[in-house]
């Protein structure tokens, strides 16, 4: 189940979810989640409403909140193929392969464009997950479903299959065909940082580090407040052994997590993102002091005593084992 803020300021509104679409458009995240529950609360029966809200949660790294939501965007409305996309990239995230394999073959049969590629699809239907490993026959079937639908797509890039592509191959662990499908995709949408984002985490997973480094540049440069952008940059720094750098980028995500956040700011900032701070901390000089530092997770505390221990000319330790 999503666990609802207490004391939501924005739930009286007028229109919660047209004002915390036009936040999130302006990279105001955190208010835009915090208007998208006060949207549910009003409409608890809005899968459009829901779907927002899991949508702005996976980009803000709280996955598990991403999947609730998106989840009873779902029950409410089968067919919304935002969320199923949504949904199939947040299992894709947290290693659950065959739950994702599932949900795109949902989002197929949801898709008009494509109908009847899966027959007698019920867009309702949920496979039973007998493990979280990758069903190999499962893959192969539901890839040649896939092909089909490219062979049929429209005159020019369907960039929305191609995504879905994107994600069946990342599933798989064939990152060149993911990144052919992502780059179809930025030929018809250039100027969509999420799929630029999409295309620095496959690159990362290919070991191109230094590659998907521009690719996440691009997608901040589209949208400065891409907190999931932000987090998988320090990641890639740390692949590069800039390990000060890395810091830099978790602490800036940290900081917009927190940025014009409600009464109750937990539930917003991620501890995945200070695990990952601290792994780059610990690859550094001095590293004692800002372990310290960072055991609070207070952002505005390890801020000051970062940019004191670390200036901007301090040499960082080389990382000894990579983390994508």
């Amino acid at each position: 189940d999503y666990s609802l803020q207490e004391a939501n300021p924005y739930l009286n509104v007028d229109n919660p979810l047209e004002e915390g679409k036009r936040l999130w458009s302006l990279g105001e995240l955190a208010n835009a989640i915090l208007h998208f529950e006060a949207a549910v609360q009003r409409d608890p029966q809005s899968s459009e409403a829901w779907r927002y809200l899991g949508s702005a949660q996976a980009e803000n790294e709280q996955e598990p909140s991403a999947i609730a939501a998106l989840r009873k965007s779902l029950d409410l409305n089968p067919s919304n193929m935002d969320a199923l996309f949504s949904l199939a990239v947040a299992y894709t995230n947290e290693s659950m392969d065959n739950s994702a394999l599932s949900t795109l073959e949902r989002w197929l049969a949801a898709n008009s464009a494509y109908q009847g590629l899966v027959e007698g699809a019920d867009i309702n239907f949920r496979r039973p997950m007998t493990s979280s490993f990758l069903d190999r026959q499962y893959f192969g079937e539901l890839e040649r479903k896939f092909l089909e639908a490219a062979q049929r797509q429209p005159a020019g890039v369907d960039a929305t299959l191609q995504n879905a592509l994107a994600v069946l191959y990342n599933l798989s662990g064939n990152f060149d065909r993911a990144i052919d499908s992502l780059q179809a995709a930025l030929t018809v949408k250039p100027e969509d940082p999420r799929v630029w984002n999409r295309l620095g985490a496959t690159l990362a997973n290919s070991d191109r580090p230094a590659e998907a480094v521009a690719a996440y540049s691009r997608a901040l440069d589209l949208y400065p407040g891409y907190v999931r952008a932000r987090y998988n940059l320090g990641i890639s720094c740390m692949n590069l052994k800039s390990n000060r750098e890395a810091v830099e980028h978790f602490l800036s995500a940290l900081q917009l997590q927190q940025r014009g956040i409600g009464p109750d700011s937990r539930q917003q900032i991620s501890d995945g993102i200070w695990q990952t701070l601290r792994s780059a901390v610990m690859r550094m000089e001095r590293s004692d002091e800002l372990l310290r530092a960072a055991e609070g997770k207070n952002v505005a505390e390890f801020a000051r005593t970062f940019h004191q221990i670390a200036p901007s000319n301090m040499s960082s330790m080389a990382q000894h084992d990579q983390t994508n």
